[in-house]
Protein backbone atom coordinates (compact mmCIF):
# COMPACT_ATOMS: atom_id res chain seq x y z
CA UNK A 1 0.00 0.00 0.00
CA UNK A 2 2.77 2.45 0.90
CA UNK A 3 4.64 1.59 -2.30
CA UNK A 4 1.46 2.13 -4.33
CA UNK A 5 0.87 5.57 -2.84
CA UNK A 6 4.45 6.55 -3.62
CA UNK A 7 3.92 5.55 -7.23
CA UNK A 8 0.76 7.65 -7.34
CA UNK A 9 2.65 10.61 -5.93
CA UNK A 10 5.43 10.24 -8.50
CA UNK A 11 3.07 9.65 -11.41
CA UNK A 12 0.92 12.69 -10.66
CA UNK A 13 3.96 14.82 -9.78
CA UNK A 14 2.21 16.15 -6.71
CA UNK A 15 3.95 18.76 -4.58
CA UNK A 16 2.20 17.57 -1.44
CA UNK A 17 0.90 14.07 -0.92
CA UNK A 18 -0.13 12.67 2.45
CA UNK A 19 -0.47 8.98 3.12
CA UNK A 20 -2.66 7.92 6.03
CA UNK A 21 -2.87 4.44 7.49
CA UNK A 22 -6.23 2.72 7.32
CA UNK A 23 -8.32 2.81 10.48
CA UNK A 24 -8.22 -0.96 10.95
CA UNK A 25 -4.43 -0.88 10.94
CA UNK A 26 -4.37 1.99 13.42
CA UNK A 27 -6.66 0.04 15.75
CA UNK A 28 -4.37 -2.96 15.44
CA UNK A 29 -1.31 -0.88 16.38
CA UNK A 30 -3.10 0.60 19.39
CA UNK A 31 -4.18 -2.78 20.70
CA UNK A 32 -0.78 -4.35 20.04
CA UNK A 33 0.73 -1.69 22.28
CA UNK A 34 -1.23 -3.24 25.14
CA UNK A 35 -0.80 -6.88 24.18
CA UNK A 36 2.99 -6.55 24.04
CA UNK A 37 3.37 -4.69 27.34
CA UNK A 38 4.54 -5.94 30.73
CA UNK A 39 2.24 -8.53 32.32
CA UNK A 40 -0.02 -9.21 29.32
CA UNK A 41 1.95 -11.58 27.03
CA UNK A 42 2.37 -14.47 29.50
CA UNK A 43 -1.32 -15.05 30.40
CA UNK A 44 -2.25 -14.84 26.72
CA UNK A 45 0.51 -17.26 25.79
CA UNK A 46 -0.62 -19.75 28.43
CA UNK A 47 -4.27 -19.49 27.46
CA UNK A 48 -3.35 -19.88 23.80
CA UNK A 49 -1.40 -23.07 24.58
CA UNK A 50 -4.23 -24.39 26.76
CA UNK A 51 -6.88 -23.79 24.09
CA UNK A 52 -4.67 -25.16 21.30
CA UNK A 53 -4.09 -28.37 23.25
CA UNK A 54 -7.83 -28.92 23.60
CA UNK A 55 -8.68 -28.04 20.02
CA UNK A 56 -5.92 -30.26 18.61
CA UNK A 57 -7.00 -33.26 20.67
CA UNK A 58 -10.22 -35.02 19.58
CA UNK A 59 -10.19 -36.88 22.90
CA UNK A 60 -10.12 -33.67 24.95
CA UNK A 61 -12.78 -32.09 22.75
CA UNK A 62 -15.02 -35.13 23.29
CA UNK A 63 -14.50 -34.88 27.04
CA UNK A 64 -15.31 -31.18 26.94
CA UNK A 65 -18.53 -31.88 25.04
CA UNK A 66 -19.44 -34.51 27.61
CA UNK A 67 -19.05 -32.02 30.45
CA UNK A 68 -21.33 -29.61 28.61
CA UNK A 69 -23.93 -32.39 28.31
CA UNK A 70 -23.63 -33.23 32.01
CA UNK A 71 -24.15 -29.58 32.92
CA UNK A 72 -27.03 -29.39 30.42
CA UNK A 73 -25.40 -26.43 28.67
CA UNK A 74 -25.25 -25.87 24.94
CA UNK A 75 -21.77 -26.70 23.69
CA UNK A 76 -19.49 -23.80 22.86
CA UNK A 77 -16.04 -24.64 21.56
CA UNK A 78 -12.96 -22.78 22.74
CA UNK A 79 -11.94 -20.28 20.09
CA UNK A 80 -8.45 -20.19 18.57
CA UNK A 81 -6.09 -17.26 18.72
CA UNK A 82 -4.64 -15.94 15.46
CA UNK A 83 -1.51 -13.92 16.02
CA UNK A 84 -2.02 -11.68 12.98
CA UNK A 85 -5.51 -10.62 14.09
CA UNK A 86 -5.75 -9.08 17.53
CA UNK A 87 -9.54 -9.42 17.70
CA UNK A 88 -9.17 -13.20 17.61
CA UNK A 89 -7.17 -12.85 20.83
CA UNK A 90 -10.09 -10.88 22.25
CA UNK A 91 -12.61 -13.54 21.21
CA UNK A 92 -10.39 -16.32 22.56
CA UNK A 93 -10.31 -14.65 25.99
CA UNK A 94 -14.01 -13.82 25.87
CA UNK A 95 -15.02 -17.40 25.10
CA UNK A 96 -12.57 -18.85 27.65
CA UNK A 97 -14.04 -16.69 30.40
CA UNK A 98 -17.54 -17.63 29.31
CA UNK A 99 -16.90 -21.39 29.54
CA UNK A 100 -14.27 -21.27 32.28
CA UNK A 101 -16.34 -23.37 34.76
CA UNK A 102 -16.53 -26.16 32.16
CA UNK A 103 -12.86 -25.87 31.20
CA UNK A 104 -11.92 -26.40 34.83
CA UNK A 105 -13.08 -30.01 34.55
CA UNK A 106 -10.33 -30.93 32.09
CA UNK A 107 -7.41 -28.97 33.55
CA UNK A 108 -5.97 -32.06 35.24
CA UNK A 109 -6.36 -34.35 32.22
CA UNK A 110 -2.94 -33.60 30.75
CA UNK A 111 0.27 -32.05 32.13
CA UNK A 112 0.19 -29.57 29.24
CA UNK A 113 -3.26 -28.42 30.25
CA UNK A 114 -2.32 -28.17 33.91
CA UNK A 115 0.85 -26.16 33.31
CA UNK A 116 -0.85 -23.73 30.94
CA UNK A 117 -3.97 -23.07 32.98
CA UNK A 118 -3.74 -19.39 34.01
CA UNK A 119 -3.41 -18.59 37.69
CA UNK A 120 -6.12 -16.70 39.55
CA UNK A 121 -4.12 -13.49 39.18
CA UNK A 122 -3.72 -14.11 35.46
CA UNK A 123 -7.45 -14.66 35.06
CA UNK A 124 -8.00 -11.26 36.67
CA UNK A 125 -5.56 -9.75 34.18
CA UNK A 126 -7.36 -11.41 31.28
CA UNK A 127 -10.73 -10.20 32.57
CA UNK A 128 -9.49 -6.61 32.87
CA UNK A 129 -7.87 -6.85 29.45
CA UNK A 130 -11.17 -7.98 27.96
CA UNK A 131 -12.91 -4.90 29.38
CA UNK A 132 -10.14 -2.67 28.04
CA UNK A 133 -10.33 -4.09 24.53
CA UNK A 134 -14.12 -4.39 24.27
CA UNK A 135 -14.68 -0.97 22.59
CA UNK A 136 -11.96 -1.76 20.05
CA UNK A 137 -13.61 -5.08 19.21
CA UNK A 138 -16.96 -3.32 18.84
CA UNK A 139 -15.50 -0.64 16.56
CA UNK A 140 -13.83 -3.29 14.41
CA UNK A 141 -17.10 -5.19 14.12
CA UNK A 142 -19.04 -2.04 13.17
CA UNK A 143 -16.56 -1.00 10.50
CA UNK A 144 -16.33 -4.43 8.91
CA UNK A 145 -20.09 -4.98 9.07
CA UNK A 146 -20.82 -1.73 7.24
CA UNK A 147 -21.12 -1.93 3.47
CA UNK A 148 -19.88 1.64 3.14
CA UNK A 149 -18.24 2.92 6.34
CA UNK A 150 -17.92 6.68 6.12
CA UNK A 151 -15.41 9.20 7.42
CA UNK A 152 -18.04 10.67 9.72
CA UNK A 153 -18.72 7.27 11.22
CA UNK A 154 -15.00 6.62 11.71
CA UNK A 155 -14.50 9.98 13.45
CA UNK A 156 -17.47 9.31 15.72
CA UNK A 157 -16.10 5.88 16.65
CA UNK A 158 -12.60 7.25 17.25
CA UNK A 159 -14.02 9.86 19.61
CA UNK A 160 -15.58 6.99 21.53
CA UNK A 161 -12.20 5.23 21.72
CA UNK A 162 -10.56 8.47 22.84
CA UNK A 163 -13.12 8.92 25.61
CA UNK A 164 -12.71 5.28 26.68
CA UNK A 165 -8.93 5.58 26.98
CA UNK A 166 -9.06 8.93 28.78
CA UNK A 167 -11.67 7.69 31.23
CA UNK A 168 -9.70 4.52 31.92
CA UNK A 169 -6.46 6.48 32.17
CA UNK A 170 -7.87 8.74 34.86
CA UNK A 171 -9.14 5.88 37.02
CA UNK A 172 -7.35 3.57 39.42
CA UNK A 173 -7.08 0.87 36.78
CA UNK A 174 -5.06 -2.32 37.12
CA UNK A 175 -3.76 -2.13 33.54
CA UNK A 176 -2.79 1.53 33.61
CA UNK A 177 0.59 0.80 32.03
CA UNK A 178 -1.16 -0.78 29.06
CA UNK A 179 -3.66 2.07 28.81
CA UNK A 180 -0.85 4.63 28.73
CA UNK A 181 0.92 2.69 25.97
CA UNK A 182 -2.29 2.54 23.95
CA UNK A 183 -3.00 6.23 24.50
CA UNK A 184 0.42 7.21 23.18
CA UNK A 185 -0.15 5.30 19.96
CA UNK A 186 -3.71 6.61 19.65
CA UNK A 187 -2.66 10.23 20.16
CA UNK A 188 0.11 9.89 17.59
CA UNK A 189 -2.20 8.71 14.81
CA UNK A 190 -5.26 10.69 15.84
CA UNK A 191 -3.22 13.89 15.67
CA UNK A 192 -2.19 13.00 12.12
CA UNK A 193 -5.68 12.32 10.80
CA UNK A 194 -7.97 14.43 12.99
CA UNK A 195 -7.82 17.58 10.83
CA UNK A 196 -8.66 15.57 7.74
CA UNK A 197 -11.47 13.75 9.53
CA UNK A 198 -12.77 17.04 10.92
CA UNK A 199 -13.37 18.50 7.48
CA UNK A 200 -14.67 15.42 5.70
CA UNK A 201 -17.03 14.43 8.51
CA UNK A 202 -18.86 17.74 8.09
CA UNK A 203 -20.16 16.52 4.73
CA UNK A 204 -21.43 13.22 6.13
CA UNK A 205 -25.20 13.64 6.59
CA UNK A 206 -25.55 10.62 8.87
CA UNK A 207 -22.86 11.41 11.41
CA UNK A 208 -22.28 15.15 11.07
CA UNK A 209 -23.97 15.93 14.39
CA UNK A 210 -22.26 13.07 16.23
CA UNK A 211 -18.73 13.38 14.90
CA UNK A 212 -17.70 16.50 16.80
CA UNK A 213 -18.59 15.71 20.38
CA UNK A 214 -19.47 18.75 22.48
CA UNK A 215 -17.27 21.37 20.82
CA UNK A 216 -18.73 24.77 19.91
CA UNK A 217 -20.15 25.41 16.45
CA UNK A 218 -17.51 28.01 15.62
CA UNK A 219 -14.75 25.53 16.46
CA UNK A 220 -16.36 23.12 14.02
CA UNK A 221 -16.76 25.59 11.19
CA UNK A 222 -13.49 27.54 11.37
CA UNK A 223 -11.15 24.75 10.13
CA UNK A 224 -13.61 24.01 7.33
CA UNK A 225 -13.72 27.66 6.26
CA UNK A 226 -9.92 27.80 6.19
CA UNK A 227 -9.67 24.61 4.15
CA UNK A 228 -12.29 25.79 1.67
CA UNK A 229 -10.61 29.18 1.32
CA UNK A 230 -7.26 27.52 0.66
CA UNK A 231 -8.86 25.25 -1.91
CA UNK A 232 -10.51 28.08 -3.83
CA UNK A 233 -7.31 30.10 -3.73
CA UNK A 234 -5.34 27.23 -5.23
CA UNK A 235 -7.98 26.35 -7.81
CA UNK A 236 -8.31 29.95 -8.98
CA UNK A 237 -4.56 30.43 -9.48
CA UNK A 238 -3.89 30.83 -13.24
CA UNK A 239 -1.72 28.19 -14.84
CA UNK A 240 0.52 28.51 -17.85
CA UNK A 241 -0.10 26.11 -20.71
CA UNK A 242 2.85 24.37 -22.29
CA UNK A 243 2.70 26.40 -25.53
CA UNK A 244 2.47 29.84 -23.90
CA UNK A 245 5.00 31.95 -22.07
CA UNK A 246 4.65 34.31 -19.14
CA UNK A 247 4.93 37.25 -21.54
CA UNK A 248 1.88 36.00 -23.47
CA UNK A 249 -0.17 36.31 -20.31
Amino acid sequence: MVAATRQIEESLELQTFNHYRCIAHILNLIVKAALDTDIIPLPIKKLHAFISTIRNSPKQMDKLKEYFRVEDIKFKAPLPDIITRWNYTFYMIERALEIKPILLHIVSNLPTLTSNWPTDEEWVILTDLLDLLAPFALMTKIIFAASYPTIGEVKWLLLGIKHHLERTQSSNYSLLLQVNAMKRVFDNYFEQINNLLHILAFFDPCYKKKAYGNIFQESILQPIRIAMADYYEESSTPTVSEDRTIEDL
